[in-house]
């Protein structure tokens, strides 16, 4: 068993593997485990309903761009010029796997102030795509916020599973182990500063990933069982999280 323990993140040394860590423990332990967890499947759905929800929402600038047309109030045609400048880098910063929130909520104040300039005596078709975006956004935000939080408990699960596993080692670990449990923990802390600043965390990731397979390596002696769940549950979290970081910049 301790074996395959040691050779568990090795499976994910490239990016579409043959056979997925997760398959491998369906096969080995003879029990059924999803290929994916429900957490990363649900943040794929919201990730394919924020990327669509970009498009509707650059389609929806540009239906009012052209709506208002070239000789709008010059406060109008700025702020139209700075929804299509919103609208680009949001799309970019999706492409590139940075989160989204901020270019969302700049999207927002600023489809505010554009209404506030319009006043309320715009024609009718002005007032349809400008309603069409103001749905867009909200709806965007909505699914933005979901595709947050199923990240932030992907994050949370693996945390809990490498403090339940430094309690279980205890402190009567050799020093190898211990510097090992701590610099996981350390890389963890790097990749909530990540998700928190909205950066990409990929390479956080792939660190965390490495080191896990340091202290799988390090652990030379027979583990208990307890301990070689958790370093399964290790494996499985960061695999999500690798996953996830590698979905958002599709």
């Amino acid at each position: 068993m301790f074996e395959f323990l040691r050779t568990l993140f090795w499976g994910r040394t490239r990016p579409f593997p043959e056979r997925s860590t997760r398959l491998e423990l369906e096969e080995l332990e003879h029990r059924a485990l999803p290929s994916v967890s429900g957490l990363l499947r649900a943040f794929q759905i919201h990730l394919a309903h924020v990327t669509g929800d970009v498009t509707r929402v650059s389609d929806a600038v540009t239906a009012l761009s052209t709506a208002v047309g070239l000789n709008a109030h010059p406060a109008v045609t700025a702020d139209i010029n700075t929804l299509t400048t919103d609208a680009a880098t949001l799309a970019a910063d999706l492409a590139a796997g940075t989160n989204v929130s901020a270019d969302i909520s700049k999207l927002l104040g600023d489809q505010v102030q554009t209404a506030f300039d319009l006043g309320q005596h715009m024609p009718g078709t002005v007032r349809r795509d400008l309603r069409h975006l103001r749905h867009d956004l909200r709806h965007l935000a909505r699914e933005q916020t979901l595709l947050n939080a199923f990240a932030t408990r992907i994050m949370r699960d693996v945390e809990r599973d490498s403090t339940r596993l430094a309690h279980i080692l205890g402190a009567n670990v050799a020093s190898g182990v211990s510097q090992d449990l701590q610099t996981l923990q350390t890389d963890l802390a790097t990749i909530a500063t990540d998700m928190q600043s909205g950066t990409d965390m990929s390479t956080d990731v792939n660190t965390a990933i490495q080191d896990a397979k340091t202290l799988t390596a390090d652990l030379v002696t027979n583990p208990s069982f307890r301990v070689q769940n958790k370093l399964i549950d290790i494996a499985a979290d960061l695999n999500d999280l690798s996953e996830a970081a590698m979905f958002q910049k599709i």
